[in-house]
């Protein structure tokens, strides 16, 4: 809508500037008539040819610039809402899938998270999907320009949670006192669900959302 707005705006625009050209011209006392009296001076078409000719150029050099420009912006914005859509997707399911296990699974029907976490059964807590969230997280700042902070946030709890379940898998001795390291995982992750539930969140989530659905013009929000 926006873009056939601008397109008969330019029309518009450019119907105008001939108008008050072609009225300049007349004031001036332009006129077109037909002399068929009068005898062609060849100086006078010369120098008009000339004139096209550097005009002609002036427009083919124009248009050399400007058509791979216009071909390369095109190109980039594609890329650019490629890689936001990544980060969107992958901070959205990352999040969703934790909040959804801590709430509905191991609070709610008592399954016990130590169990599963110690069978590698929760395939979001791998080192691949660890580096590509936390990929994500340090990519956002490079195409989002707002809710630096929540990410950060977000950044931090994905990494206690991580480093917790890794420690969990590999010393399990800690998880008794002095250490008790499955009260300070049961701890990060209600704090995360209450991050996540929070109006901070869902506002970086609504301001990704708006930025996807601009159009490409306007993604500077």
């Amino acid at each position: 809508m926006k873009e056939s707005i601008k397109g008969k705006w330019f029309l518009l625009i450019v119907a105008i500037v001939v108008t008050l050209l072609a009225i300049f011209l007349y004031h001036k006392g332009f006129r077109i008539t037909y002399t068929p009296e009068l005898e062609n001076s060849w100086n006078a078409i010369s120098v008009f040819a000339e004139w096209s000719n550097v005009l002609v150029s002036s427009l083919a050099v124009w248009a050399a610039i400007q058509i791979p420009k216009k071909i390369a912006t095109d190109q980039n914005n594609v890329a650019v809402k490629e890689e936001r859509l990544k980060i969107y997707f992958t901070i959205k399911n990352f999040s969703e899938d934790w909040a959804f296990y801590q709430t509905t699974i191991f609070e709610s029907s008592h399954v016990n998270l130590i169990h599963l976490i110690q069978k590698k059964a929760l395939n979001f807590l791998d080192e691949n999907s660890y580096k590509k969230c936390q990929k994500a997280f340090n990519c956002y700042q490079f195409y989002f320009q707002k809710h630096q902070s929540t990410v950060q946030q977000l950044s931090y709890f994905h990494t206690e949670i991580f480093l917790l379940c890794q420690t969990i898998n590999t010393m399990p001795e800690l998880m008794t006192s002095p250490y008790n390291k499955e009260a300070d995982l049961n701890s990060t992750m209600r704090k995360f669900v209450t991050f996540y539930n929070s109006s901070e969140f869902k506002n970086m989530i609504s301001y990704m959302e708006q930025i996807l659905k601009a159009p490409k013009n306007d993604q500077s929000i």
